[in-house]
C-alpha cells in the first residue's frame, strides 16, 4: 500500500475470464480499491470487489480506458489479458494525457 493512503488499481481487460473476478477479490481482501474496465458480462462485474466499473467493447476499448483512467486516477493499472496490454500500449502512443 501506499504509505498514509489506499491503493487504487484500476484491472483492464478484454476477456471474460474468472480469473480476473477471483484478482479483483484478492486485491480488496487487502485493503485495495479496485476498479475494472471490461466487456459487458465480464465476471469482474459479477463481483462485489470491484467498486468501479467501466464496460467497454470492442472497437471502443481505447477510448473506454482512457476515460476510466482520467475518471479514477489509479495508483496502479492491470492488464489482465494480452488484448488489454495491446490496448493499454495503442493508448500510450496515442497521449501522453493520462500518464
Amino acid at each position: 500500500m501506499p504509505r498514509g493512503g489506499t491503493l487504487d488499481v484500476l484491472l483492464v481487460a478484454t476477456r471474460r475470464f474468472e480469473f480476473h473476478a477471483f484478482l479483483a477479490r484478492s486485491l480488496a481482501a487487502v485493503g485495495a480499491s479496485v476498479g475494472a474496465v471490461a466487456p459487458p458480462g465480464s465476471p469482474l462485474f459479477r463481483t462485489g470487489a470491484v467498486t468501479t466499473r467501466f464496460a467497454v467493447r470492442g472497437g471502443r476499448r481505447v477510448g473506454g480506458m482512457e476515460r476510466a483512467l482520467a475518471d479514477t486516477h489509479p495508483t496502479v493499472v492491470v492488464p489482465c489479458d494480452d488484448g488489454a496490454t495491446a490496448a493499454l500500449h495503442a493508448l500510450d502512443e496515442r497521449s501522453d494525457d493520462w500518464r
